[in-house]
């Protein structure tokens, strides 16, 4: 098969037209271009973008009332004095 189906397409129309193929059936207009069609791919980024997006904000909002609940884990960090890594982590691998 050819990856070029438009371009084979379209020399067939013009041999066809050469040969006096087109005359003979009468189309009664002059055929200029062929232009490749077919089914297009769906484009998912857009929408693996937002969910994303959507799942990044969740995170953010929700993340400290979860841990708020797990108090053992809120006072190593309050004691430490420094942020969670856990959040950190999770907010990395959303992007």
């Amino acid at each position: 098969k050819s990856l070029t189906p438009a371009a084979d397409v379209a020399k067939e129309i013009l041999k066809a037209q050469r040969a006096g193929f087109v005359e003979e059936v009468g189309f009664p207009y002059r055929i200029l271009s062929v232009i490749g069609g077919g089914k297009r791919e769906v484009d998912l980024y857009a929408y693996v973008f937002c969910a994303d997006l959507i799942v990044f904000f969740l995170v953010a909002i929700f993340y400290q009332s979860v841990i708020k609940n797990k108090s053992d884990i809120l006072e190593v960090y309050q004691l430490e004095d420094q942020f969670p890594k856990e959040y950190v982590f999770i907010l990395m691998v959303r992007l």
